[in-house]
């Protein structure tokens, strides 16, 4: 019996912890996201010759690739580490 509590507690604490990842990824797409919108802003906000340029062009094109790979890496982080919970909790059902 104290065992089967044991599980269950193992479980819940296993699920908040779930939760949490998902709170967590969803909290850093929303960052990324801002960040990237800001920065679209702000390339609109410069005069046109200043876009036109191709090595700024190649610069706001390398910064928007590299906010898309960071959150292309958060995310498979954390949904290879909410698939393990998400194992584990399946395991300690059986």
């Amino acid at each position: 019996m104290e065992e089967k509590k044991e599980i269950e507690s193992w479980k819940s604490e296993t699920q908040k912890e779930v939760e949490k990842a998902q709170k967590e990824m969803s909290d850093f797409q929303e960052k990324i996201r801002k960040k990237i919108e800001d920065y679209q802003k702000w390339w609109q906000s410069k005069p046109s010759e200043y876009r036109k340029k191709e090595s700024n062009r190649e610069s706001y094109n390398r910064n928007l690739d590299e906010y898309d790979n960071e959150l292309d890496e958060k995310i498979a982080y954390y949904n290879g580490y909410i698939e393990k919970l998400n194992w584990g909790i399946g395991q300690l059902g059986t």
